[in-house]
């Protein structure tokens, strides 16, 4: 049986410090992200940029959050990851002590290389610093829903994405 994981490539992993990148950077990510949103969901625009930057660059009271990217050896984003979870000071920490939302992802050219697993232990790591148990997530490929049962989590909810196009609208309907 041959195996599917593809020969390990060089890569680094550094923290994003949103605020404090170059006019360069954005290039990069949204090089990595777009191409991220448009597998997730081909039909739909990818989110705006401004509003993107902004979201990445804010802070919320009473929260931590860290994003980290991946970096391939010619400077590529090829993957990145996110942490974040209610301090013990937000009334939200009371609601779910123990939970912190993670989420992982990596360019599909570069998946099955022990990238994501890297990301999950310094998921799992801050987790643990923090006295959390549980990661929580939403899973966007059927590649993540393996990676997650091969890590031994479970699928809590296969939720169902609801959609209605405009374009199959029935606008009768919606007069009366």
């Amino acid at each position: 049986m041959t195996s599917k994981i593809k020969p390990s490539i060089k890569y680094k992993i550094e923290e994003l410090k949103a605020k404090e990148v170059s006019d360069e950077f954005w290039g990069k990510y949204f090089a990595y992200s777009e191409k991220l949103a448009k597998e997730l969901n081909p039909d739909d625009p990818v989110p705006d940029r401004n509003q993107r930057i902004k979201d990445l660059k804010s802070t919320f009271p009473k929260h931590f959050r860290k994003n980290w990217l991946v970096y391939s050896e010619d400077e590529k984003i090829i993957g990145g990851a996110v942490i974040f979870f209610p301090e013990k000071d937000s009334p939200q920490f009371k609601k779910n002590p123990y939970l912190i939302d993670g989420s992982i992802a990596v360019d599909h050219d570069y998946r099955r290389q022990g990238i994501g697993t890297e990301l999950l232990k310094i998921l799992i790591k801050i987790g643990i610093d923090h006295k959390r148990t549980t990661i929580e997530t939403e899973i966007g490929t059927e590649l993540g829903k393996a990676f997650t049962l091969a890590m031994g989590g479970t699928i809590a909810l296969d939720e169902a994405e609801n959609r209605l196009q405009y374009s199959d609208i029935d606008w009768n309907l919606m007069e009366r």
